[in-house]
Order: structure tokens, then sequence, then C-alpha cells
């Protein structure tokens, strides 16, 4: 998973957003993000997020779906938080 982001050190807002992901076997319908599908597997098809404090789900499988990559336009002096959590024993990156 990727997300890129720029952070300004004076930041007068700050914008949270947790992306939890879970590690899931079998057959699993995405809807990463409530996109109604997967999120993309390049920068080029990143799915698009409102800058708006929000939690946001999404499924990686370690066979078929490793990448899912997010876009947010930011406004200048804004930030973004964001966490990523895993089942253990899994090895997604931010």
């Amino acid at each position: 998973m990727a997300l890129r982001s720029m952070v300004s050190a004076s930041a007068a807002r700050t914008l949270a957003a947790l992306l939890v992901v879970s590690c899931l076997s079998g057959l699993v319908v995405a809807n990463d993000a409530g996109s109604g599908g997967d999120a993309g597997d390049s920068i080029s098809t990143a799915v698009w997020l409102p800058a708006s404090n929000a939690t946001y789900y999404g499924n990686l499988t370690a066979s078929s779906d490793n990448n899912d990559y997010y876009g947010i336009n930011m406004s200048t002096d804004t930030g973004i938080a964001v966490g990523l959590t895993s089942p253990s024993g899994a090895d997604f990156d931010l």
C-alpha cells in the first residue's frame, strides 16, 4: 500500500485519515475506501479521497491484490495523519 502526501511544517489544520487493511483469504468483493471496487494498483489509477476527517477501509490479499493507491488533494497549510492496522504476520507498508 502506498500513500503520498506533503505536510506543511506550520499546519494550521490537520487532516486525519485512518486506513484499515485486512488480509483475507478466499474471494473478496473489493470496496476499498467505499469506492465500490478495488483501489488502483498504481499512482495513475489511485482512488481519490475527499480531504476531510474520515476513516477508510480496504482489503489486500497476499496472492492477488497487494497494492492499493489513494490520492488526496490538500490545501496549503494542512497536514495528514495516516495509520495502518494489519493482521499479525502480515507485511504491509505505507
